[in-house]
């Protein structure tokens, strides 16, 4: 569905983003990257507050993935450091990284990254990975 912001003043509106373009179908099997989104050109800047990672479809699990989102290449974790996805283990399950630190803000136009720094064992490890926020 698409989402008319047209409306909005970019210097004195705040839009609240309840999930930016979520990025499915993620093979968590395989080391790198994918963007998540691309913050919008004409909105400010980007404040993330939470990092959600679904696990989709997963069989014959021997160890998870580790994971992390940034906009630093090459490593893209200055959102949420590389963490090892060890409680994922079931379609459906889903790990909420809460950013209750210092984190950055994200530039117009800048892309968002999801990283898979190390392979899940597995026949199928399928993530999908959500990043949440405001443009201020």
């Amino acid at each position: 569905m698409a989402c008319n912001l047209s409306h909005l003043t970019p210097s004195t509106d705040s839009l609240s983003i309840a999930s930016t373009k979520t990025v499915a179908n993620i093979d968590a099997k395989v080391v790198g990257d994918t963007t998540v989104f691309t913050t919008a050109p004409s909105f400010g800047r980007f404040y993330p507050v939470l990092v959600r990672i679904v696990l989709s479809a997963v069989s014959g699990l021997v160890t998870a993935p580790t994971v992390s989102v940034g906009t630093n290449s090459p490593n893209f974790n200055n959102i949420m450091g590389a963490t090892p996805m060890t409680t994922l283990t079931a379609a459906n399950d889903f790990f909420a990284f809460l950013l209750s630190s210092v984190a950055p803000s994200v530039a117009a136009s800048t892309a968002i990254k999801c990283r898979v720094s190390a392979g899940a064992t597995a026949t199928t490890y399928t993530i999908a990975a959500h990043v949440i926020g405001d443009y201020v």
